[in-house]
């Protein structure tokens, strides 16, 4: 005998195994998924019957077939055609099991799409929530069981109770109160549970009516569609669902090992959600609630530096920083946070300790948030003159977001704008004059000016997938390396500077083709955009760089990203340049129309108009211009008023725009070992 046969046939066979369902069962489910898919087309009521009969067979046996993943991907499709009264039928029977369905690998999916759906039963009528039939068969047998009884009155006073109208049962809200009160009594059970973990955070967002933000990056139409057609519904606000909140969240606070979850791959998210939904809810106590977490977090109670440690050495850093689950949590503090507490929290845990951070593979990621939370002026110096000498080993370590954040900070304040492009162009090797003509392509390929001009990479060149391959018949790009995200994105904020002059300067000197390549590369665009929107730069300058561009115009509109720039920097163009641009274009009109993308440009910039009507083209684009200009000033408005709420803040923090405290008596620190690898 085969051996494997014999060891099937020594399983016991009186165990059925879990989610298993007879071929009956399984035949029933099926039949009805298919019959459904059928109905959706035709009538809604027969389809609303049909729904509820499957509901009523499935309230028999609603565990195991739950537990089956086949059956459950069919309850599932049921779910998202289903009505109020559907859904609520569906919670009553999870309520039943409540246990069953938050801690199984199939029913908590099951759960989980309910309670997205559940509110829309909130607002509901709850006479039309309840089956009929369901009720009448509960009225049924108490009355058989009330005949038995031998209670006397009490017996039947019991019995026209539960025999009564639907009024008298409970509403949605109620029986979903009733199931956070199950949580609560589970909580530090189910935190930290694979599967009920997921149950917590989506019933947190319902207490505080608030949309699930999907941050998933699941890819395929079957999660893209899910997404859609289970999102969290909105319904009318509760106070005592706002209670229930707080109250779960004092009781997860209150947990005597809370500090564990910190670093608990579930748990964490848990804390995440509360600290989001908390600020969203009430800024006022979602400030205090951060308050507390930093406090039980332990990040107040750091010891001091040692001097006589290594700038790098992780001892320098609290434990929970390093932690690539806690890290995460970090973040969301930092974000959520006062400005008064985010002080606080620097002179504990940050100050004379960035240089640890940025190193650090985990903590690095923090340090982006403390860069970006610079309350002031007097704040951003402090920090500057932290990481400053370190720059290019920061690079060389390849943590670029740490140097965008710094970028984004010198733009946001105005403050050490100068004296960060000078480290750049230190940190690049090319400080030198002859040398700056090359800074723009060191920064986009994120490479020192020694290793891009190597002698074994020079005469290499990328693949462009942008290239103009029609026109030109070549399919390689005049750069000689590909451009890095964060290379871009840095550009683009240095074009935003008070004097981007020496970055300008370093535009206006690169060749025709490869503007022509940055132009057409699908991160180039970007910056291509930001130089005409930049009011920094000057008049002059653009209509330099747009000078170049005319002979190749044609060129970059037939291209797929290079169409998408002419697009871009149009808005920005004044009417003399869109003429000369237009002009230059609608000769080449009938090769514009033909080319898939060239007819985007012909479109969008009207050239048939032009070439029919100067005069009226010349209107519609004036009209156009003054629409943008009306938007732009709502925006601002919008961003003013934003920005004065925020002052407010900052009027409570007025000592701290001088020199803060936190930078008096910081040790002289000795420059890291540099190194050579390729940033």
């Amino acid at each position: 005998m085969n051996p494997k046969h014999r060891m099937k046939d020594q399983k016991p066979s009186n165990k059925s195994k879990k989610g298993s369902l007879s071929e009956d069962t399984m035949s029933y489910y099926k039949r009805a998924y298919q019959n459904f898919k059928q109905e959706t087309c035709q009538d809604p009521e027969n389809k609303s019957i049909f729904l509820l009969n499957v509901l009523r067979q499935l309230k028999t046996e609603v565990v195991p077939v739950c537990q089956n993943q086949t059956a459950s991907h069919y309850v599932e499709t049921f779910l998202k055609n289903a009505e109020p009264k559907h859904l609520f039928y569906m919670w009553q029977m999870i309520c039943s099991n409540r246990m069953e369905f938050c801690t199984d690998r199939c029913t908590s999916h099951i759960m989980h799409k309910t309670l997205l759906l559940l509110p829309s039963t909130f607002d509901a009528d709850p006479a039309e929530l309840h089956d009929e039939e369901e009720i009448k068969g509960n009225a049924e047998d108490n009355v058989v069981s009330d005949d038995d009884d031998d209670d006397g009155d009490g017996g039947k006073r019991k019995c026209k109770k539960k025999a009564g109208s639907k009024k008298g049962s409970a509403s949605a809200r109620e029986s979903f109160l009733q199931f956070c009160e199950f949580l609560d009594d589970n909580i530090e059970t189910f935190i930290t549970d694979v599967y009920a973990s997921h149950i917590v955070r989506v019933s947190l967002h319902i207490l505080a009516n608030k949309p699930v933000k999907d941050t998933t990056t699941t890819k395929g139409q079957k999660f893209q569609k899910d997404a859609k057609d289970f999102q969290l519904k909105i319904a009318n606000e509760d106070e005592n669902f706002i209670k229930w909140f707080f109250k779960i969240s004092k009781h997860i606070c209150a947990l005597e090992n809370i500090y564990s979850y910190f670093t608990h791959k579930l748990a964490n998210p848990v804390i995440q959600v509360l600290v989001q939904l908390t600020m969203e809810l009430d800024q006022d106590i979602g400030r205090k609630f951060c308050s507390r977490i930093i406090k039980l977090c332990g990040f107040l109670d750091i010891p001091p530096v040692d001097p006589d440690t290594a700038l790098i050495d992780s001892s320098r850093l609290p434990d929970l920083m390093m932690n690539p689950v806690a890290s995460y949590l970090a973040e969301e503090l930092l974000r959520s946070c006062s400005n008064s507490a985010y002080l606080t929290w620097y002179e504990c845990s940050f100050k004379d300790r960035l240089i640890a951070y940025a190193v650090n593979g985990v903590s690095s990621y923090v340090l982006h948030l403390v860069i970006d939370r610079c309350v002031n002026k007097g704040m951003l110096k402090v920090i500057y003159a932290e990481l400053e000498p370190y720059i290019e080993d920061i690079l060389a370590l390849n943590h670029m977001g740490i140097i965008k954040s710094l970028a984004n900070i010198c733009q946001k304040f105005g403050c050490k704008q100068k004296k960060f492009v000078n480290s750049l162009l230190n940190a690049f090797h090319c400080s030198e004059e002859e040398k700056r003509k090359d800074f723009v392509l060191l920064l986009l390929a994120m490479k020192t000016y020694d290793i891009y001009f190597d002698s074994d990479g020079a005469g290499t060149n990328t693949v462009s997938e942008t290239a103009d391959n029609i026109l030109s018949g070549s399919q390689h790009s005049s750069l000689s390396h590909p451009i890095d995200i964060h290379g871009s994105m840095l550009v683009q904020t240095l074009l935003t500077f008070s004097n981007p002059q020496i970055i300008v300067s370093s535009f206006l000197k690169l060749s025709a083709e490869i503007l022509l390549d940055l132009a057409c590369d699908f991160q180039g665009q970007h910056i291509m955009k930001q130089f005409f929107e930049s009011a920094s730069v000057s008049d002059k300058d653009k209509d330099d760089l747009l000078n170049m561009f005319y002979p190749m115009l044609l060129r970059m509109a037939c291209s797929k990203f290079g169409s998408r720039t002419c697009q871009s920097m149009w808005p920005n163009f004044n009417i003399d340049q869109r003429v000369r641009v237009a002009g230059i274009l609608a000769k080449q009109s009938l090769h514009l129309r033909q080319h898939w993308y060239g007819a985007f440009v012909f479109h969008n910039f009207q050239l048939q108009l032009f070439m029919n009507s100067n005069k009226r083209w010349r209107m519609s684009q004036s009209s156009k211009a003054k629409k943008r200009k009306i938007f732009a000033d709502i925006l601002d408005k919008n961003k003013a008023v934003t920005v004065s709420n925020e002052d407010k803040e900052e009027e409570e923090m007025k000592q701290c725009d001088e020199e803060p405290s936190i930078g008096k008596g910081q040790p002289k620190s000795k420059k890291l070992k540099s190194s050579n690898s390729g940033k």
